[in-house]
């Protein structure tokens, strides 16, 4: 076999390791869609979402980019409120403020706001919901030791809209980068 295809054939399955999901075994997807109103909306996951207290996980709502832009990408004076950075701007221009409230084994319910978005390779865009800091600037604080496991979320928005699926994943964890 000429070396040269070895070298490119091992190149490009490095590069995939770039670009793919880490595949950490909490990292899950709850299938869509799902669309969520103005009220509380339950959605039971099939399997409990299990918590990794070592990295920093988020759940995703993931929407059709073509329909939603973060907000953060408006120039305005709502593209530039901290408050709402990450939320999501509706093609008609409404700004979209999902709510999410996960719910333990034990019943502790822990609340979520939207705290990053990601242009996703296969398309699409998410709000990466996260625990809210004290102040807007700072870090999303960790579950709270004592949950191992949700085994529920409630959601709802201002404006009515659809995900294509949730994906409660890692985000960021000492594995990830040494």
């Amino acid at each position: 076999m000429n070396i040269r295809y070895v070298t490119v054939a091992f190149f490009l399955l490095g590069l995939q390791g770039c670009f793919s999901d880490p595949g950490f075994p909490e990292d899950s997807r709850i299938k869509g869609p799902v669309d969520i109103g103005i009220d509380w909306k339950e959605v039971i996951p099939e399997q409990p979402l299990v918590v990794n207290h070592e990295g920093l996980q988020r759940l995703h709502l993931v929407v059709d980019s073509e329909g939603y832009t973060p907000n953060h990408r408006f120039s305005d004076q709502l593209g530039n409120d901290p408050e709402h950075f990450f939320d999501l701007r509706s093609s008609s221009g409404e700004l979209v403020v999902p709510e999410v409230i996960l719910v333990a084994e034990d019943g502790e319910q822990v609340v979520l706001g939207a705290r990053s978005n990601t242009y996703l390779y296969e398309g699409g865009v998410t709000v990466g919901m996260a625990t809210i800091p004290e102040r807007v600037g700072d870090m999303s604080p960790p579950f709270p030791e004592d949950i191992e496991r949700f085994q529920s979320l409630r959601i709802r928005s201002n404006v009515p809209f659809t995900a294509e699926f949730i994906w409660w994943m890692v985000d960021q964890h000492p594995d990830m980068h040494p």
